[in-house]
């Protein structure tokens, strides 16, 4: 697994119970989120996604890797979203920080954006794994659950723009 190199701060401040990642050529990022978004743990556009973080606000540490993680048993609560790239850049921002200059450099085309989240247990602060694989899933998968309710038979994949 390779770790991708993060342009700008490796911090990111979350709030409102989520973090975005998009293509970093996407004008509007944000999506309405209704219900079936908040049980499943994410909304997502064609080039856009908005994750449900384990907290509602605070500091996260953000890393990224090329592939699917190799281990599944780090993290809390991992979501697997097929997202179009088109710039070659993912923009992975909190609410508050939006348009902050942090992207990773990426495969243009549709990839596979996988997030594993967890608690770090000496800060006691969120980490933020990202994964992105060059080869795109065709639905979203949610591969681990954690402190999710009422999940969804059936994943609404695509939100409306606020």
């Amino acid at each position: 697994m390779k770790r991708l190199e993060i342009e700008g701060s490796v911090h990111l401040y979350y709030a409102y119970g989520f973090v975005m990642v998009f293509d970093k050529s996407e004008p509007t990022p944000q999506a309405r989120w209704i219900q079936q978004h908040e049980n499943q743990g994410f909304a997502r556009r064609e080039r856009s996604v908005m994750f449900s973080t384990l907290r509602q606000e605070g500091k996260a540490t953000v890393n990224a890797f090329e592939g699917w993680p190799v281990d599944l048993g780090q993290g809390s609560r991992i979501i697997a979203v097929p997202l179009k790239v088109l710039s070659g850049e993912l923009s992975i921002q909190g609410p508050e920080e939006w348009p902050e200059a942090r992207y990773v450099k990426v495969a243009p085309g549709v990839n596979t954006v996988i997030l594993s989240q967890r608690i770090d247990e000496v800060t006691d602060q969120l980490v933020l794994d990202f994964f992105i694989d060059a080869i795109a899933t065709e639905n979203s998968k949610i591969l681990k659950a954690g402190g999710l309710h009422n999940i969804p038979s059936v994943l609404l994949e695509i939100a409306e723009p606020v």
